[in-house]
């Protein structure tokens, strides 16, 4: 019986032969003996679109295995790029804003009925809580000499008064507020009562000592109402403008008329406003 080799054996061989084959080839590729370079030519134009075959097979792989090893490195630049975009948008709003509240601050200065009264002017930082809140805060208060009873206008005129103040706050009632009083002056007729606040946008109510058939008792609409300065609440300097004419109504029976005016200032966009540093009356 023939004896098999070992494993080991037959591998050592096999190793040997492999080796002095690729010895030899190599020896006769460098000495260019034809046969060779022509093997070798041969095979590579048998494997030639094979390789080509498996290029373009491995090309989507290849790039989308590139994608998913650099998605951290993309993801990060797209949020760069929106974090960017982002503080754009936000400069030009701000820029925006910005020229809209320069604006609204240039409207309370230089206020010609103002006179020679000083002023504070403040920023509005809240408005009215609900639909039947009257009230609104600013952002100034006692330390810039603010006191309760003070009024507060805008450049069209009045706004409302003072009536509570810290060290840098102050809340403000708006005229309409129905619990609002201030005395007014007609100022065609020269004629005077008593405005007072109705709630929510409302127009105003003046009670009036007019009687319906006086001669000069037709007030036209468009009539302009200012502060009067004469009545008990004097901390209201003469010459405010209140309020616009809108219509009128007989009153008490018929004995009295009654005038509609609607507050010149407009009340629901407040951004800026002036408080009179005027005495209160104690």
């Amino acid at each position: 019986m023939a004896m098999t080799p070992p494993r080991r054996g037959r591998s050592r061989f096999t190793i040997v032969v492999l080796v002095l084959f690729s010895i030899t080839v190599l020896t006769l590729d460098f000495r260019d003996v034809g046969i060779v370079q022509d093997a070798r030519h041969a095979v590579g134009s048998a494997l030639s679109p094979v390789q080509g075959a498996a290029d373009f097979v491995a090309t989507p792989f290849q790039n989308g295995w590139n994608g998913i090893t650099r998605y951290d490195d993309i993801a990060a630049e797209n949020e760069a790029l929106q974090a960017r975009v982002d503080e754009l948008e936000g400069q030009i709003a701000q820029g925006e804003d910005a020229s809209v509240q320069l604006e609204a601050l240039l409207d309370q200065v230089d206020i010609p009925w103002v006179g020679s009264i000083s002023t504070a002017t403040a920023r509005v930082i809240q408005q009215p809580a609900s639909a039947f809140s009257h009230i609104v805060v600013i952002d100034k208060g006692s330390s810039v000499g603010i006191r309760e009873g003070m009024p507060v206008v805008t450049g069209a005129g009045l706004v409302g008064q003072v009536v509570d103040v810290s060290s840098d706050r102050s809340s403000v009632q708006l005229v309409t507020d129905p619990e609002f009083r201030v005395g007014v002056r007609l100022v065609t007729s020269q004629r005077f009562g008593t405005a007072k606040g109705q709630g929510g946008s409302r127009d105003l109510r003046i009670d009036t000592s007019i009687e319906p058939g006086e001669d000069d008792a037709e007030i036209p609409e468009d009539e302009i109402l200012t502060t009067s300065g004469i009545d008990d609440r004097s901390s209201f300097p003469a010459s405010i403008p209140v309020g616009r004419v809108t219509r009128t109504q007989e009153a008490n029976g018929g004995l009295t008329l009654e005038i509609f005016a609607e507050p010149l200032a407009d009340l629901d966009e407040l951004s800026f406003v002036n408080v009179l540093l005027a005495s209160p009356v104690s």
